[in-house]
């Protein structure tokens, strides 16, 4: 018995010490992180009112809302600056924190891109660019 708690006792202890979600089902290992200060109640109604604008829409979009697999939150922005859709999940609680996790073509049958993950690097340098102008001035508390 002593033989088996001395085997799961450093197991147990590195695996507890895991961030479980960073590579769980309907994760993303590879997205930028941004920190907020902001609860995360906060940073999704001030996202759900940017999308309310209609300016970030497309056809080829999916309806905003809670993960099925996940504490996440996304949000589906069509950006015209870098044509693509554009995959941003928040999470947390007091404190939010956004993930830019991947982008899409606007088109049928076009495969999701992750950040940080196989995409082009000038492509990416563009989707992130647009990311800090339009969605991280958002973020912020006030």
């Amino acid at each position: 018995m002593k033989k088996w708690a001395l085997i799961l006792l450093p197991a147990l202890s590195a695996l507890a010490s895991c961030d479980l979600n960073a590579f769980s089902a309907g994760s993303y290992p590879y997205a930028e992180q941004v920190s907020s200060a902001c609860p995360r109640d906060s940073v999704v109604a001030r996202l759900t009112r940017l999308k309310a604008s209609g300016a970030y829409d497309n056809a080829y979009s999916f309806p905003d809302g809670p993960s099925e697999s996940g504490p996440y939150y996304q949000f589906y922005f069509f950006s015209r600056e870098t044509n693509c859709i554009v995959l941003v999940a928040v999470t947390g609680a007091r404190k939010s924190l956004v993930l830019l996790a991947s982008i899409k073509e606007p088109q049928a049958g076009s495969k999701w891109q992750d950040i940080n993950h196989g995409l082009a690097k000038e492509r990416q340098l563009r989707v992130l660019s647009w990311f800090n102008k339009v969605i991280q001035p958002r973020l912020m508390c006030k």
